[in-house]
């Protein structure tokens, strides 16, 4: 009989809104763009044919699942990536699959958050 493997359950609904948030393309590159630091609206607006609201309604996205952060500078709101929700996230899902296990562990160890226990 084939025995079952045991895990840590991650938070599925959690895991949906991020992978819902993160499987549209320009939410994609919006990550990547602010990886590099942050950004305001219009620089964003400049690295897409798309429109200003346009934008925004991506960023609303990706602040509602808390892949991005928002901190205000006067007029001018300033948006960047939250890394550690992103390493959470990517952590929670492929951690569980033995053939990313070793990625996730050395990962851990580059950056600096390996988890004891």
């Amino acid at each position: 009989m084939k025995r079952r493997r045991t895990f840590d359950r991650p938070d599925f609904s959690i895991l949906g809104k991020f992978f819902r948030a993160v499987s549209d393309e320009t939410r994609q590159k919006i990550l990547m763009l602010l990886e590099s630091g942050e950004m305001c609206v219009t620089d964003l607006v400049k690295e897409f044919d798309l429109s200003q609201p346009a934008i925004s309604q991506h960023l609303n996205v990706l602040k509602n699942v808390d892949l991005v952060k928002v901190r205000r500078e006067g007029q001018k709101v300033l948006y960047s990536l939250n890394t550690e929700k992103l390493r959470s996230c990517c952590d929670g899902f492929f951690g569980n699959f033995r053939c990313c296990c070793g990625w996730v562990i050395t990962t851990r160890k580059r950056k600096g958050g390996e988890k004891s226990g």
